[in-house]
């Protein structure tokens, strides 16, 4: 992994908005971290979490946009195995141990508009629960680590 930054410089603000796991796959080309396992996704994220912190300064600050991923496509909520979902909280804990301080957790709503009358229909009846919204996890560097 190279960083793409010239002379040596080290980032102000990383923005991090990589390819979610799993449920966009089809939107990504094939071999990226959506293809994963989950243990290889994750151990991904703790790969690049430990590089940005490596190359930040004190003011250094990252902000991580993603959407839990959980067990839930055409099932009910009930039904759902937990360890396989990936959630922000999980997210949260890869930061941590990884030497970043999280300092804001910001949701970010998606339009209602892209749920139609007949998925919400079928989400009643299936008793799925449905997602709105995203994550922007910001953090800072932790050097007491």
């Amino acid at each position: 992994m190279s960083w793409p930054i010239k002379d040596g410089k080290k980032p102000d603000l990383i923005f991090f908005d990589p390819p979610y796991y799993k449920k966009m796959a089809a939107h990504y080309t094939t071999g990226s971290i959506s293809d994963m396992s989950r243990s290889q996704y994750l151990n991904f994220f703790k790969m690049v979490f430990r590089f940005f912190r490596e190359q930040s300064t004190p003011t250094t600050r990252m902000a991580f946009l993603n959407a839990d991923y959980r067990d839930f496509q055409g099932i009910p909520a009930l039904d759902e195995d937990p360890d396989k979902a990936i959630l922000m909280s999980t997210y949260v804990k890869l930061l941590e141990t990884s030497g970043w301080k999280i300092t804001h957790l910001l949701d970010c709503p998606l339009s209602t508009e892209r749920f139609t009358g007949n998925m919400v229909h079928q989400m009643h009846k299936k008793r799925t629960l449905g997602v709105v919204r995203r994550t922007l996890i910001i953090g800072s560097v932790n050097f007491k680590v």
